[in-house]
């Protein structure tokens, strides 16, 4: 069986999976050039929106870095997101299988929305003006920001076809979002300064995160709690767009050659091999993270 029907037929049992799973029953579906798009009943525009975006990433990337990505898109409303384990609105990858499974809001009214707007008034007026200079007003930001997160799980997609999805968990996230950043500046410059304005927005309601080296996110993942996760992240979204712009699809390649097809990797030895491949760019990165809160857990071998 050819490879190319092999992979429609994992596209469409895995839709069937997770609709299954979702309690969302039959839904309707479109499919252009390998990729699956199913959504709820409504949700036909966004879902075409959203299918034109992947498709475009997939241009970006695929020829360039010799890779082929092959994924589907489920797209719900609040009624058809069931019990996934998940809040409605926050978008989500499974990246076990042959095809890489992303579930998505379909609508604009989820939960990092809503935080997202609770915090208005906590919002840097420097944030105001990033967004008015693309005509964006926060509200649209924050409505626009959970598709914005679903295509930093679409960047994880793409790093399990370049054999990169089994790094150590902070240069995982750190790649995916390198792979939106670049996305965004070559093909919707707008969204690219919404995402970065955006990184000033932590739902840490004005306080300080608690953990902020590289080494606890490593040790407890999304176990730091939802504002202090939301922290590390906006840290990797800065840094991943001083990587795309020093260096644009030279990281991706370097990351092939450095660790493509690697089992497991150290967190301080990736940073230390980053640091030698490009040199000044990561341990100053990682320590200025640490001093933060004077998290000094990750200790750095002296070069």
């Amino acid at each position: 069986m050819k490879k190319s029907i092999f992979i429609m037929a994992m596209v469409a049992i895995s839709t069937v999976f997770i609709m299954t799973s979702c309690g969302s029953g039959d839904l309707p579906t479109m499919e252009k050039n390998g990729l699956v798009v199913s959504y709820s009943e409504g949700s036909e525009e966004r879902a075409q929106l959203q299918m034109n975006r992947v498709l475009a990433m997939k241009d970006y990337y695929e020829k360039p870095l010799d890779a082929s990505v092959f994924l589907a898109l489920i797209l719900l409303n609040e009624e058809d997101w069931g019990d996934i384990g998940l809040p409605f609105g926050v978008p989500a990858i499974d990246t076990s299988g042959e095809v890489s499974i992303i579930i998505a809001p379909a609508t604009q009214d989820g939960v990092l929305v809503q935080d997202a707007l609770s915090q208005t008034d906590l919002v840097p007026q420097t944030v105001f003006d990033q967004l008015d200079e693309v005509g964006y007003t926060f509200e649209q930001a924050a409505k626009d920001f959970p598709d914005l997160v679903a295509f930093h799980e679409v960047g994880h997609a793409f790093a399990q076809a370049l054999e990169l999805e089994n790094l150590n968990l902070w240069l995982s996230e750190l790649t995916a979002t390198y792979f939106l950043q670049g996305y965004l500046v070559e093909n919707e410059p707008e969204l690219a300064q919404v995402w970065l304005a955006m990184g000033a927005v932590s739902y840490l309601q004005g306080g300080d995160p608690e953990y902020t080296s590289l080494a606890k996110f490593d040790e407890l993942y999304s176990g730091v709690g939802v504002p202090n996760y939301d922290w590390y992240q906006k840290q990797f979204a800065k840094k991943a767009a001083d990587l795309y712009e020093r260096h644009g699809l030279g990281f991706a390649r370097a990351l092939q050659e450095m660790f493509g097809g690697v089992d497991s990797l150290d967190g301080v030895d990736a940073l230390n091999r980053l640091e030698e491949q490009f040199p000044g760019e990561f341990i100053s990165w990682a320590q200025e993270m640490a001093a933060y809160s004077q998290d000094d857990s990750l200790k750095i071998e002296d070069q």
